[in-house]
């Protein structure tokens, strides 16, 4: 009788036990439940499932300055070029034409890439030709100056314009940007851009609110595209800086320094 109220009591105490844990597997299945449902609506989850990808960028050469070339010569003649680098390939214009009245060389290109980068290299090449009696001579063309553009900062200028014949597009005003050679700014291009695609939304978080995580608002976080240039920090854009022109003109400006050599 003994043995069969101890063998009762360890099946009662058994039955317990499962019971307990099928609640706690339970407990645990609703709340990891309730919190993947209340994350997928934040907008971390968004930015981080969302890849990179590639799209169109119009790269609008309107004129560029040097302080080597002030103007073709009688003999030596030198011509720039601007070029564009993204990734592994690269775009050039054709030679530019001096403007006497703008002191400018002028180009009005466009150069099409296909960016899916953190940032495009633009640079500037001039070539030399001696004019002779008897023939022209041309030398071998060598770097002038060079300087990196962070695509976020592009695509935070971009602005809708409608345009009858080509619809919506989303482009910038003229910006000029210092190019950079031996860490000395030898010029400086003026460029604009434009695109089809609508830039991206995207949101600036706290990592300490993300999901839910701290005591914070979440609803602190706000669109990229509300803000202005001069709500980004300095030290955001490493050693390129973003300012503004002092001649009264409108014009924005960039100023940076290459990261590496450009092939």
């Amino acid at each position: 009788g003994g043995g069969g109220r101890r063998l009762g009591c360890l099946d009662a105490q058994g039955s317990a036990q499962a019971e307990e844990r099928m609640l706690q597997a339970g407990v645990a299945f609703l709340g990891g439940y309730a919190c993947r449902s209340s994350c997928a609506s934040l907008p971390c989850q968004a930015r981080l499932n969302t890849p990179g990808r590639s799209f169109k960028l119009g790269i609008v050469v309107h004129s560029a300055t040097l302080s080597e070339i002030d103007g073709p010569g009688l003999i030596e003649n030198q011509r720039p070029l601007v070029g564009v680098t993204v990734g592994d390939r690269t775009k050039e214009t054709e030679h530019g034409d001096w403007s006497k009245d703008k002191g400018q060389w002028c180009f009005r290109e466009t150069i099409t890439v296909a960016s899916a980068t953190d940032e495009i290299t633009v640079f500037v090449t001039c070539s030399t030709k001696y004019n002779l009696y008897v023939a022209s001579i041309s030398l071998t063309s060598r770097r002038t100056g060079e300087v990196c553009l962070p695509v976020a900062q592009i695509l935070s200028r971009l602005k809708v314009e409608d345009r009858d014949a080509e619809g919506l597009m989303y482009t910038t005003p003229v910006l000029h940007f210092d190019v950079i050679q031996e860490g000395k700014c030898t010029g400086r291009v003026y460029l604009s851009f434009e695109t089809k695609t609508a830039p991206p939304s995207q949101k600036v978080l706290d990592a300490d609110k993300c999901c839910g995580w701290g005591h914070g608002n979440l609803d602190r976080y706000r669109e990229e595209d509300e803000s202005t240039i001069s709500d980004v920090p300095l030290s955001a854009i490493s050693s390129c800086r973003w300012d503004r022109q002092s001649d009264g003109s409108g014009a924005s400006s960039f100023s940076g320094r290459s990261r590496a050599p450009v092939a």
